[in-house]
């Protein structure tokens, strides 16, 4: 593996010893042996391995709303909501003035995502962002594309009718089936929201189907991956992320909802085992599939594996009081937070503010990562969640260490995965439940 690129090829153990010749300094090599380095250098180059220049992501592509604080489900580790907070709204001529501004910066295409809260509780001003963003887009000639993460809690006939209309993607959030999903995503009265989700999926059946689903990893579900996936698959979704419980917001500090990185592995490679055998084939399993893909594709496409994260780079967030972020999963009380208003600061100006440039100068060859050969498709584990600027997130890191092992593993005995991969892709794609 070029661990700079992350380009890789497998070759029989037997060939170590040329691989180990490629590596050593030309001016080194014996001359007997310098025109079989030469050879191996040129099919490695052949492959990508050496040659290619480290892919740099510096244009903005992906803009985050948050368009409110409030939400109508109070769960009990959300990360977005500090006990101290009100529940304040994005000035919807804020949110129209950063659009502008990210389509100006953008090359080509942007990615606009509506987040809360519960965005659903301020459709109206996603009406007005959306026509104004189409428009806008149009006159700079680029193409916008909008996603959203929501609870599904408020759909009606007109906002569904909206979304399909102007092409908005939303993703849900739910931990599985109800006794693993009604033990922390809960109303404010404690009592669980799973049958929000089946009531939605009664009336908007097509739609709620088409959405992305994303599980957050808690104590609740972290060993019981493959019970998960298997109810998701059941509801006839086209597939489903996860997301690392993060003690901030209203878990701050709580140790009882954080999941035991032991039982998740172990968890994580039972999953594994039922999607080598081809038991989700044609169903998107992007805790399994998103290691796949870094292997075969590279870093890039994921911008939270990957050693350049797109906080501050390709990603900016603003929040429902007009803050702007580097990535809205950044804790807002910690160093890292606050890159201006946006009613005194642009986009650009933000990018280019002393806490932007700081994240971005961020080295997890550091840590342990220095020594790792995963570095390039893995990115060091999420800023957010990392303890310091340069430090690694260990559980993350020891699920990811796991991962590349069992998927690269698999991958040099057989094309199993790569079919499972192409099965996934046949449909259409599943947009990332972001958030």
């Amino acid at each position: 593996m070029d661990r700079a690129t992350g380009r890789s090829l497998f070759v029989p153990r037997t060939q170590e010893p040329l691989l180990r010749l490629a590596a050593s300094p030309a001016d080194e090599v014996p001359a007997d042996l310098s025109e079989v380095r030469r050879r191996v250098v040129s099919e490695l180059a052949a492959a990508g391995v050496g040659t290619l220049p480290e892919p740099r992501f510096d244009a903005l592509n992906t803009l985050i709303l948050k368009l409110t604080k409030a939400c109508n489900y109070g769960c009990t580790y959300c990360y977005d909501y500090e006990p101290t907070d009100r529940a304040t709204h994005l000035d919807v001529e804020l949110a129209l003035k950063t659009v502008g501004e990210a389509l100006e910066l953008c090359e080509g295409w942007l990615q606009l995502i509506f987040h809360g809260g519960e965005p659903f509780l301020m459709f109206d001003h996603i009406e007005r962002i959306v026509l104004f963003a189409e428009e806008e887009a149009a006159r700079c000639g680029k193409r916008i594309i909008f996603n959203g993460q929501t609870n599904l809690s408020r759909l009606n006939d007109d906002n569904v009718r909206f979304s399909i209309e102007h092409g908005i993607h939303w993703g849900f959030s739910l931990d599985g089936p109800p006794q693993r999903n009604d033990t922390f995503r809960v109303l404010r009265n404690g009592t669980g929201t799973h049958d929000h989700f089946l009531e939605a999926l009664r009336r908007y059946p097509e739609f709620v189907r088409n959405c992305g689903v994303s599980a957050t990893i808690t104590a609740a579900n972290h060993d019981d991956l493959l019970g998960v996936s298997r109810y998701f698959r059941d509801c006839g979704l086209s597939g489903w992320d996860w997301t690392l419980f993060q003690p901030i917001g209203r878990a701050r500090s709580s140790d009882e909802m954080d999941f035991d990185v032991g039982r998740l592995i172990v968890s994580w490679n039972e999953l594994f085992d039922a999607v080598a055998a081809g038991e989700f084939d044609g169903f998107a399993v992007k805790p399994v599939l998103k290691y796949v893909d870094n292997l075969v594709l590279g870093p890039g496409q994921n911008m939270c594996m990957r050693k350049d994260c797109g906080a501050a780079r390709d990603l900016m967030s603003v929040s429902s009081d007009g803050q702007l972020e580097a990535c809205d999963c950044i804790d807002r009380t910690g160093p890292l937070a606050g890159l201006g208003h946006a009613s005194t600061t642009s986009l650009a100006q933000a990018r280019q503010s002393e806490t932007a440039q700081r994240i971005r100068s961020r080295d997890t060859t550091r840590s342990k990562c220095d020594d790792c050969i995963w570095l390039a498709v893995c990115g060091g584990s999420c800023l957010a969640y990392a303890p310091g600027l340069h430090e690694v997130y260990e559980k993350e890191c020891q699920v990811a260490l796991n991962a590349f092992d069992r998927v690269t593993a698999d991958l040099a005995r057989s094309d199993r995965l790569l079919r499972y991969r192409q099965s996934c892709y046949e449909r259409a794609p599943v947009a990332a439940a972001t958030g």
